[in-house]
């Protein structure tokens, strides 16, 4: 969503505003409760026909704080930060369990182990390592072209993001305790 400027506009959020990734959210239960935030969240997003995560940020605008990177870690635009180093894996791309693009050979392994002795290892044999998101990678590498085109905001975008700063300054934030208070785009230079 962040390589896509027109998303957002989408949303009823204040321009600017920041948005998290609902793959793990810890809740203060008692102020969630008093202020029936879930309850809300349910009701926009059934109003609005959207996914629990844009409801959910939408009712919790400038209501939360940013979580350490390493908690939802999503390494599918950088290759700095592997499977090893994650808390916990967010496959926000490819899933070992299906098309298997862009996913890491030690998250392959670690989900084949589990798979082994059960229905579910087939899959795993019937993939060629070789074809694990070659094009895709391939493909990255020509955004800095493709966003100078005209309607292609989101190569020149995706050409510009810097995950490991968007992790430093999410780690920082996390580790001050701070409000998450601008979105992501912003904070990492490819707005």
């Amino acid at each position: 969503m962040y390589f896509r400027p027109g998303y957002r506009h989408k949303l009823s959020m204040q321009p600017g505003a920041p948005y998290f990734n609902a793959g793990i959210i810890v809740f203060n239960m008692p102020l969630v409760r008093e202020q029936g935030l879930l309850h809300r969240a349910r009701d926009v997003a059934v109003a609005g026909q959207m996914n629990d995560q844009n409801a959910l940020n939408i009712v919790f605008e400038g209501k939360w704080q940013t979580m350490h990177p390493n908690w939802n870690l999503m390494s599918n635009n950088t290759k700095e930060f592997r499977f090893a180093q994650a808390y916990a894996r967010h496959f926000a791309g490819g899933k070992p369990w299906g098309s298997q693009v862009d996913v890491e050979l030690e998250a392959l392994a670690v989900w084949r182990g589990l798979a082994r002795d059960t229905p579910w290892l087939q899959p795993f044999r019937q993939r060629i390592p070789f074809e694990r998101g070659v094009m895709r990678r391939f493909a990255r590498r020509f955004d800095g072209i493709m966003g100078m085109l005209p309607a292609k905001d989101r190569y020149r975008r995706r050409a510009r993001y810097d995950g490991s700063k968007v992790h430093r300054i999410y780690a920082e934030h996390a580790l001050a305790g701070a409000m998450a208070v601008q979105f992501p785009e912003i904070l990492g230079g490819f707005a």
